[in-house]
């Protein structure tokens, strides 16, 4: 049985390059979509995941809401909830669109529970036709980390910082633990 057409939503990040990774070291060849939002790293976001997807060889579709999404602190409410769901409208079915959501992560949209509701969503408009993938949801950040050194993920093509682009600020939570797992 051939799987359905796989799509990761990748912001060029650690968590969903490892994850492109991961696809990549199973013999699947995922496709990447990213979003632009208005984001305070926009412009460094999108050169990371443009370059990541040239390393691997990677098609990548880039969409533009056009429109931020309101914030609170580093949290962007709605953002997954709104990738998973253009997502999807964009892609149709049969699909699978995976995530790099991890248990290290405190927002509601990167929770198990989360997941379980978007599923339902999906089946409802759907039927069951796409699938929602969180391979990395019982991992830590650290966990993670350890597991794209060990595999070689290209490090230096991606951008974590959440407040602007290029140089990194070194203060936010993505910079502190960029520092933190990388350099230790």
């Amino acid at each position: 049985m051939v799987k359905p057409a796989l799509y990761v939503l990748a912001s060029g990040g650690i968590d969903s390059t490892a994850l492109l990774y991961f696809y990549k070291s199973h013999y699947e060849i995922p496709k990447a979509i990213h979003f632009q939002y208005n984001q305070p790293n926009n412009v460094s976001e999108k050169k990371s995941i443009d370059a990541i997807c040239e390393y691997y060889d990677l098609e990548c579709s880039t969409y533009n809401f056009g429109f931020p999404i309101i914030k609170n602190n580093y949290e962007f409410y709605g953002r997954n909830a709104l990738f998973i769901l253009s997502a999807a409208s964009i892609v149709g079915s049969p699909s699978r669109i995976s995530l790099g959501i991890h248990s290290s992560t405190r927002y509601y949209d990167c929770s198990p529970g989360f997941i379980t509701k978007m599923q339902e969503i999906l089946d409802g408009y759907f039927a069951g036709t796409v699938q929602i993938e969180t391979p990395f949801i019982n991992y830590s950040k650290k966990e993670i980390i350890k597991y794209a050194l060990k595999s070689n993920v290209p490090f230096p093509l991606t951008y974590s910082c959440l407040t602007k682009n290029a140089p990194p600020c070194g203060n936010c939570p993505s910079c502190k633990d960029r520092v933190k797992y990388l350099e230790n």
